[in-house]
C-alpha cells in the first residue's frame, strides 16, 4: 500500500480530477473509485481505496451489495488518524438503496447502515438503486433477491416510486444525505418521478459505453440538469464484448499514445459524463487519472460514438430494457 505524503501533496493531486455541477449546487467528482469487490479480501479493498486517495481519487461509489462499505469506513478512519489533511468536505461518497428496501419504513434505516459501515455522518449522494423494488428481505439476511419456491423474483407491487422518493427527500430533509439520485431509470419512469418530487433527483445512473450511447437518454436527461453517471463504462460486466480490443479503439489509441482503456473512459467524460474505476493495483489507478490528460478530438469523439450497437453487458433479469430511451 501506498504511503501518504505532505498535505500540499495531496492537493496537487486533487486537482487532476474535475468535477462537475449538479443542479442543486453541490459538484460530483468526474472519476470515481468504484467499490465494487465482492470477492476481494477486506485487506485488499483497503489497500486499493488507501491507493486510490493519494492518487486523486475523492469520490467513492460505494453500495451495501459490494460488500465493502466497512472496509471502506475503515481506510477513512485510519487516514483521518494519520493524515490531517484529507478532511471529509473534500470527499464525495456515494451509497444506493437496495431495491429489497424501497418500502418508506425502510429506507431511513437501510441509510443509517451505510451511513455506519463508512463510519461518516452524511453521505454525498444515495441512490435509488433499481426502478424495481422487491419484497422486503431482513438487513442481515444474506438474501439479496427474494424468490418463490419456483425461482421467480418476489416483486413488491404495492411500493410506488413516489412513496420511495418521498422518503428519500426526507434523508435530505434530516441531514443524512446532500443529494438524491436514482439509477437504470427511464425518460418515462423519470418523467413520472419529477411529476410528484420536491426534491428533485440530481443523478441517474445507468450503462453507458461505446456499444451504448445512450445518446437520447444523456441529452434528456442533461435539459431536466440531471447528471449522468456510466455503468459499466468500459463494457466490463461482460467479457463476450471486448471492447478494449476494438480495431477502432486500438487505433486511435495509437494515434493518441494513450491505452485504450483511457480512450473509452475519456469518450465519455468528455460528454460530461461521470465514470469509475474499480478498486485495483496503483498503476491501474493512476492509468485511469492520466486519461485527464488526454484530449480527443472532435472527429475521434464521432468515431468511438458510430460504434453504438445498443448492446448491454448490464442485463439483471428484474430491468425492463425495452423502456429505456
Amino acid at each position: 500500500c501506498l504511503s501518504f505524503s505532505t498535505h500540499q501533496h495531496l492537493r496537487q493531486l486533487q486537482l487532476q480530477i474535475p468535477s462537475l455541477p449538479l443542479a442543486n449546487g453541490h459538484q460530483i467528482p468526474v472519476l470515481a473509485l468504484s467499490t465494487c469487490s465482492r470477492a476481494t479480501p477486506h485487506s485488499e479493498v483497503m489497500d486499493g481505496v488507501q491507493n486510490a486517495l493519494l492518487l486523486g481519487y475523492r469520490h467513492l461509489h460505494c453500495a451495501p451489495l459490494f460488500a465493502c462499505e466497512k472496509a471502506v469506513g475503515d481506510v477513512l478512519v485510519h487516514l483521518s488518524d494519520v493524515h490531517s489533511g484529507l478532511d471529509r468536505d473534500q470527499l464525495f461518497i456515494s451509497s444506493k438503496l437496495w431495491s429489497a428496501h424501497h418500502h418508506p419504513r425502510h429506507v431511513r434505516d437501510a441509510c443509517l447502515r451505510s451511513i455506519k459501515a463508512l463510519r461518516v455522518d452524511y453521505l454525498d449522494l444515495y441512490l435509488v438503486d433499481s426502478p424495481q423494488a422487491f419484497q422486503f428481505t431482513d438487513f442481515d439476511s444474506g438474501v439479496e433477491v427474494p424468490r418463490d419456491d419456483s425461482g421467480d423474483i418476489l416483486f413488491d407491487t404495492e411500493t410506488t416510486h413516489a412513496q420511495t422518493w418521498r422518503a428519500m427527500e426526507e434523508l435530505v430533509d434530516e441531514g443524512l444525505v446532500r443529494s438524491i439520485g436514482v439509477c437504470n431509470f427511464s425518460r418515462a419512469q423519470l418523467e413520472g418521478l419529477l411529476k410528484e418530487a420536491r426534491v428533485p433527483p440530481v443523478v441517474n445512473q445507468v450503462e453507458i459505453h461505446p456499444y451504448l450511447c445512450q445518446e437520447s437518454l444523456v441529452e434528456w436527461c442533461r435539459s431536466r440538469e440531471i447528471q449522468i453517471v456510466a455503468l459499466s463504462p468500459l463494457a466490463s460486466h461482460t467479457d463476450k464484448f471486448d471492447l478494449l480490443e476494438n480495431e477502432t479503439i486500438g487505433s486511435i489509441s495509437e494515434d493518441v499514445c494513450f491505452s485504450p482503456k483511457q480512450v473509452c473512459l475519456r469518450w465519455t467524460t468528455q460528454r460530461g459524463i461521470c465514470v469509475s474505476s474499480e478498486v485495483s493495483e496503483a498503476s491501474e489507478l493512476s492509468e485511469s487519472v492520466d486519461m485527464f490528460h488526454l484530449e480527443l478530438t472532435p472527429p475521434q469523439m464521432t468515431t468511438i460514438s458510430s460504434l453504438n450497437c445498443n448492446k448491454r453487458t448490464f442485463n439483471q433479469e428484474w430491468l425492463s430494457w425495452d423502456e429505456q430511451s
